[in-house]
Order: structure tokens, then C-alpha cells, then sequence
């Protein structure tokens, strides 16, 4: 297994001997307008794509986690091939019109031997968390690889853990910056969080592999191997 953190929430994934692109957002910097009710007035995306990124533009299959626009955007979508396959969650799938092959995962999918869970996940919480709509992360399983779970934009919540626990992943990738609105609870963990860390002790006790694999992500444009979390950057 080899991950990629390409930019911002898109991962490229090398599983089994299948290259799964995951959250593509393919806009230029600063070609969208600033988040409304955010703390600062930047436009976005705040930095470029690294040069290798196009080398993603033919992946076996792309994984939507949700549609917001920082995770599938309009030159995404006019840069893959229409023939690339679309995995997604249930309800997504007119968002990608045009494409051939769009699957909605339900529990699970497979493909090319590698069977996909989709998982809940909660993008804030209360009313803000609501209107952010449904939002899913997904759990990697094949012969011979270790698990793998991308947790997708979520806070801690209940299905992170039942999905650790079902799951016992043995790498876990989460999207933390602690992103927030102005008015309102954080949209997604903040790597400093006593939360994050509560609920990851919590898992520790029963599997302290996840823990030692788990809090670990990759720079930019750079790749990471499945081995020492010493190959990657360890959150907080």
C-alpha cells in the first residue's frame, strides 16, 4: 500500500495493485472565493497542485466521499476520463453525470479485489452539522494489505468508533485542521484536540496498533509507504 496526500482532502491510493484517487479537486489556487462565515478572507484553494498531481488523472477508480466543492469540483470532472469509475455514497450519484460507471456503496463494494466499506461520520455538529449535509469515509480490505480507513471530513463522533472497532484498522487517515465557522462548532478535528485524542486512547486500550498506526499523515505532493509512522508526519 502507498499513500499520497496530493492537496487539501485529495489522496491518491495505491491498494492491491489498484490507484484509487479519493476527494479529487482539481481547481487552480485562489480560483474559488473565500468560505463564508470564516475567520479569514483568503480565496481558495490556498496553494497550487504539486506537479506530480496529473500523473492521477487515469486512476482505476475515484472515490467521492461527499460533494462538497473542495472534494469534487468542476475541473475534476472535465479532467478525468468519463470512463473512469465512480464510487460514492448512496444519493450522490446524479453529480456525475456523464461518467459510465457510478456505484453507490451502500455497506460495501468491490473491486478488482479489494472490497470497499463505506462509513458514517458527522461534518460538525448541531444544526451546523446538519445543514453540512451526509458525509462518508471509506475502509480498504485485500489479501496480503493491511487495512485501511480514510475517515472523510468528520469530527469524533459514534461512527468513528464503531468503525474502528468493527474495522481494527491498521492505518487511518484523517482530515484534521479544525476548520470552523465564525459562528458555530468545529467541522472537522483539530489535531490538538483533547477529543481526538480521548477517542484514540479509548481505541488504543483494545488495539494499540491503531494507535501507533493511526496519527500519522503524509506531506504534500509526497508519498507514504505503509510501513514506521517514522515515513510520515505524526498529528500534533
Amino acid at each position: 500500500m502507498k499513500l499520497q496526500l496530493i492537496r487539501h482532502a485529495t489522496l491518491g491510493v495505491e491498494y492491491a495493485g489498484v490507484r484509487f484517487l479519493i476527494d479529487p479537486m482539481w481547481s487552480e489556487a485562489g480560483a474559488n472565493p473565500p468560505i463564508a462565515n470564516t475567520a479569514n478572507d483568503r480565496r481558495n484553494p490556498l496553494v497550487p497542485l504539486p506537479a506530480a498531481a496529473n500523473d492521477w488523472l487515469r486512476p482505476d477508480a475515484a472515490i467521492v466521499t461527499h460533494l462538497h466543492p473542495d472534494h469534487w469540483d468542476e475541473p475534476a470532472a472535465r479532467a478525468l476520463p468519463k470512463t473512469t469509475p465512480i464510487l460514492c455514497q448512496p444519493g450522490d450519484e446524479a453529480a456525475f453525470a456523464g461518467f459510465g460507471s457510478v456505484t453507490p456503496v451502500g455497506e460495501r463494494a468491490a473491486f478488482r479485489g479489494v472490497t470497499i466499506h463505506r462509513t458514517g461520520g458527522r461534518h460538525g455538529t448541531g444544526l451546523i452539522g446538519k445543514r453540512m449535509g451526509r458525509v462518508s469515509g471509506f475502509v480498504f480490505r485485500a489479501d496480503g494489505e493491511p487495512t485501511l480507513y480514510v475517515a472523510g471530513d468528520t469530527i469524533w463522533c459514534d461512527e468513528v468508533r464503531q468503525a474502528l472497532d468493527a474495522f481494527r484498522p491498521d492505518v487511518t487517515v484523517v482530515n484534521a485542521g479544525g476548520a470552523r465557522f465564525v459562528l458555530g462548532a468545529r467541522l472537522r478535528w483539530r489535531p490538538t484536540t483533547s477529543s481526538l485524542y480521548a477517542g484514540m486512547r479509548r481505541i488504543r486500550r483494545r488495539s494499540p496498533s491503531i494507535w501507533r498506526r493511526s496519527t500519522t499523515a503524509c506531506s504534500p505532493g509526497r508519498s507514504c509507504g505503509s510501513g514506521s509512522p517514522r515515513k510520515g508526519w505524526r498529528i500534533g
